[in-house]
């Protein structure tokens, strides 16, 4: 039997880091979706690159590209400048 879901982890956006927008979508960005549901779910799954599935034919494109570290690091680098931190000056940030 298969189903059709989205799962997705929520932040909290009121605390730093992930309240700068910049640097919430470097995370977004970063994340390999690909290895998690090869290596972690292991359930054949398709990536999720928005919250509704491309198979719904809503959009042709997915909404980001999966795993786009160059971006993410841009992004990144970018929201530490606007919020003038050095990467070490950066809160602990746990799951």
């Amino acid at each position: 039997q298969r189903g059709l879901g989205t799962y997705f982890v929520r932040t909290n956006t009121e605390k730093a880091p992930f309240n700068h927008p910049l640097i919430r979508r470097a995370f977004a960005l970063a994340l390999d979706r690909q290895a998690i549901v090869e290596h972690v779910t292991q359930g054949n799954q398709i990536p999720a690159t928005g919250l509704v599935p491309l198979c719904f034919g809503l959009q042709k494109e997915p909404y980001f590209q999966d795993h786009n570290i160059d971006e993410a690091k841009r992004l990144f680098e970018e929201g530490l400048a606007s919020l003038e931190l050095k990467k070490d000056q950066l809160p602990e940030i746990s799951y």
